[in-house]
């Protein structure tokens, strides 16, 4: 046990710190800039600071001194709009001066809670923020985290809060990965008992609930272990998709009388017959013409090759140039990538700490969808980049946020395209870290889209259009 003099020069000791941390709240040091500074980039890079203290959890950790940072920045931009550059720059000190602070206290409390932080992490990087479904729960859990922050500077803490505070991030974490994985299955099978599945097709509803339930089940056990409910959410969605279908059909039947029904029945077998026998004469008509047209591939194939790569070229250098009408030059650089397309993004102007999409951005990214339409796109990959300001694990947690964020927003706003979002924090820069101007080149959103392989070129495609 503790002697008394012991406890006494504990608790002296935790309230020396909290007199440093949080004595005179309403005032902080304030950061003074000297006067050769750029505003625009003392923004930008007081943007990317609050985007770190976000990623390293002082948001929740100092609460107070983090929202006063965005609210300083905020009003310092407002300010710099104005043209008032005396308010602009003590707004912007006193901004820095609480994400110095914030980051401070952080770093005491957080290491007094590290279990709820990683717990807290893993429902991040699950996706909790992107999924209605956790979206208001991670809000709420976050709202109690905040509320008791201020307490982990008491010499004890409440270890039931902070437990229960684990079990909720842990239940984040695991809807999260539900969500991502079976989210299809669990909104097709409720849109189907919307629509009469329980009296229409009940063998199939029970079918792609039992198989919802098992995959639930195994995420539940482990979250983290792909492998062992991969297959089991493949199969919940894929019984998902044959409940709509199979309750559709259904549907339809019971709104026919029985004669139509056969008549549809005897409509389709008689389809069938007259496929199979286009298919028997097919292949006699194939096996007769096969070494014939074998013969004419081989006369083909050399004048194919030598005007291929002419063809590709010329379409290629028409698809860049239509792209690049999309976007104002301070909108967006086009290139070429290979066989991939490649848009880097100049305009996407985050708020302060966050990842949200901002609406004065959304125009710009409005304009890089009809890009993929155009594209006729099979993939779009968006990769996030940072400057080496910070952390490697910080940076690429920031850089994968804005690319999920602006992935999420792609997705939504195009069809039958597989849009994934990339983070490479620093790794892979396109000019010196060592100035200002070249920190800002790396701080970007590159968009590279794939189109699809067909043997139309885009302009065989335009023709076509032409013709109809």
């Amino acid at each position: 046990m503790r002697s008394a003099l012991q406890r006494n020069a504990h608790s002296i000791l935790v309230g020396a710190l909290a007199t440093f941390f949080f004595a005179g709240c309403a005032s902080v040091e304030r950061v003074i800039y000297p006067r050769s500074a750029s505003p625009a980039e003392e923004v930008s890079k007081l943007d990317q600071e609050l985007d770190r203290t976000a990623a390293a959890q002082n948001d929740v950790l100092a609460p107070k001194e983090y929202d006063r940072a965005v609210d300083h920045l905020n009003e310092a931009k407002r300010e710099l709009a104005d043209g008032d550059t005396d308010d602009f720059w003590e707004e912007l000190g006193t901004s820095k001066g609480y994400v110095n602070r914030a980051n401070q206290i952080g770093a005491v409390r957080g290491r007094r809670v590290q279990g709820v932080l990683q717990a807290r992490q893993k429902a991040l990087d699950a996706g909790a923020r992107r999924f209605e479904i956790t979206k208001k729960a991670l809000h709420e859990v976050d709202e109690g985290f905040k509320r008791n922050a201020g307490a982990l500077d008491n010499e004890r803490i409440d270890g039931d809060v902070w437990n229960l505070a684990v079990i909720n991030y842990g239940a984040l974490h695991v809807n999260s990965v539900r969500e991502a994985q079976v989210g299809e299955a669990r909104g097709l099978i409720a849109t189907a008992k919307d629509r009469g599945a329980r009296t229409y097709a009940p063998k199939s509803l029970r079918e792609a609930e039992g198989a919802l339930e098992r995959a639930d089940k195994a995420i539940a056990q482990q979250p983290d272990n792909l492998a062992a409910y991969n297959g089991l959410a493949a199969r919940a969605n894929e019984a998902a998709r044959n409940l709509t279908a199979i309750n559709a059909t259904a549907r339809k039947a019971a709104n026919q009388t029985n004669e139509e029904v056969a008549r549809d029945l005897v409509a389709r077998n008689k389809a069938l017959a007259n496929t199979k026998a286009a298919l028997r004469g097919a292949d006699s008509q194939a096996a007769m013409t096969k070494k014939a047209l074998a013969e004419r591939e081989a006369s083909l194939r050399g004048l194919a090759a030598a005007n291929m790569g002419l063809r590709s070229e010329q379409e290629w250098n028409r698809t860049i140039e239509q792209a690049r009408k999309e976007f104002g030059s301070d909108e967006a650089d086009v290139y070429r990538q290979g066989d991939k397309l490649l848009i880097r993004l100049k305009k996407i102007n985050f708020p302060s700490g966050s990842a949200e999409v901002p609406a004065r951005s959304k125009e710009l990214l409005t304009k890089v969808t009809t890009v993929i339409e155009e594209l006729n796109a099979s993939n779009v990959e968006v990769q996030g980049h940072t400057d080496s300001t910070g952390t490697p694990a910080i940076n690429q947690r920031v850089s994968k946020d804005r690319a999920v964020a602006v992935a999420d927003y792609l997705d939504e706003n195009v069809d039958d395209v597989n849009v994934k979002a990339v983070g490479y924090g620093f790794e892979k820069p396109i000019a010196a870290n060592r100035s200002s101007a070249g920190r800002a080149q790396n701080r970007r959103v590159d968009v590279v889209i794939t189109p699809k392989k067909t043997g139309a070129s885009t302009q065989d495609r335009d023709d076509d259009k032409n013709d109809d």
